[in-house]
């Protein structure tokens, strides 16, 4: 069974959601693999999300592999060239 929870507009074309499968965090994951980033501004008391990136970052697994990743918050301002 897929639930997804907690879903609020990040801009007009945008939302985020928490999306669980068989009870197990989508995002938590994600994580844990380095496919994706820990967006703090929509779970900034999400621990567990905390931990995960940290650790994957750490280990340099996933998108942390390339010592040059942009955060797509910086992509998306025109940021992402460096």
């Amino acid at each position: 069974m897929t639930t997804v929870l907690d879903t609020q507009s990040t801009r007009p074309s945008t939302s985020a959601s928490l999306m669980r499968i068989a009870g197990e965090s989508v995002s938590l994951q994600m994580l844990k693999e380095g496919f994706t980033w820990w967006y703090e501004r929509y779970a900034p008391d999400d621990q567990d999300l905390e931990q995960a990136q940290t650790k994957v970052k750490t280990q340099k697994r996933g998108l942390w592999a390339d010592p040059n990743v942009v955060p797509p918050w910086e992509w998306q301002r025109g940021e992402g060239h460096r």
